[in-house]
């Protein structure tokens, strides 16, 4: 992985969720990137120094995180895709590779939707396509209620972010600090209410991923105990032209834990996408290998 030493700049978009952060990065074809719940630009770092090198990268920072403002009002996934779109507009972009991290890949799959003329391809990193429900359900709800009661800046953000990575991630102490103090810039009122909107009460989009006509890139943590392997499997088997891929060694955050897995499968999908390659049909277990030319349809490594 190589790292740029290119300027960052930063501007704000208001739109009907609030006004938003976004950070620009590099030049070249672009790539929107929306980070997880509880998570800002900094948790993508090891993708957005690599990215910048010849891609124009555009980081949106979700209501309420980083340093974006807090939503007026409840929000929708669509709403998100819809802001995001409004972004685009803003700064005179009209087609780029989505890449969304959980709540990311969420919004990603509402925007490919409603949105797929301006989508080249689609990454989805550790997104959890249905609801929550039974003891998983119950974890996030603790997680919420510690959450109001003690505030993002206490001892809640470190407990949230090492349940995110992997104990067998490298550098694990340095990784849940940063995931640790992304949670800690949050706004409190801000956060609780993206919380609630796009966690707690957001719909289950299983129905809609047979919908998806964007060739999607796929990943899900090897040790996510919050969004399993074989899960993430079947709901990526659901979308028409996916490629799926375990990324060994990372949770729930799996650009960060391990991007020296995660970069170069990105990057041979984005230079599939930029040639136009034409799909291939191969089966990958339970999940449709299709969109990406010769060993990107290989079988997903378990």
């Amino acid at each position: 992985m190589t790292t740029s030493n290119s300027p960052v700049e930063a501007t704000s978009v208001s739109t009907p969720i609030g006004r938003l952060c976004v950070e620009l990065r590099g030049s070249g074809p672009a790539i929107l990137c929306w980070p997880s719940l509880y998570c800002d630009a900094r948790t993508l770092d090891p993708l957005l120094e690599d990215l910048e090198r010849d891609h124009r990268v555009l980081v949106v920072e979700g209501p309420g995180h980083g340093r974006s403002g807090p939503s007026p009002r409840r929000f929708s996934l669509g709403d998100c895709a819809d802001a995001a779109v409004q972004v685009l507009d803003e700064l005179g972009v009209d087609r780029v590779v989505w890449v969304g991290a959980a709540w990311g890949g969420q919004v990603g799959v509402m925007a490919a939707r409603r949105h797929a003329q301006r989508l080249t391809g689609l990454v989805l990193l550790n997104a959890p396509m249905s609801t929550w429900a039974g003891r998983r359900r119950a974890l996030v709800l603790l997680a919420y209620a510690l959450l109001k009661v003690f505030g993002p800046d206490s001892f809640v953000a470190s407990l949230i972010a090492d349940s995110m990575i992997a104990k067998t991630a490298a550098r694990r102490a340095s990784l849940v600090e940063r995931v640790a103090a992304a949670l800690r810039r949050c706004e409190a009122d801000g956060l609780m209410l993206a919380v609630r909107s796009a966690m707690l009460e957001r719909e289950d989009l299983r129905p809609l991923l047979s919908e998806v006509r964007v060739p999607t890139l796929f990943f899900a943590g090897a040790e996510d105990a919050l969004f399993p392997v074989d899960v993430a499997r079947r709901q990526a088997g659901a979308i028409p032209e996916c490629r799926f891929e375990v990324v060994e060694h990372s949770a729930h955050q799996s650009a960060l834990e391990n991007p020296e897995q995660v970069l170069p499968v990105l990057r041979r999908a984005l230079d599939a996408w930029a040639s136009g390659a034409a799909p291939t049909t191969e089966q990958a277990g339970l999940s449709e290998a299709r969109g990406l030319p010769g060993d990107m349809a290989a079988a997903p490594r378990l």
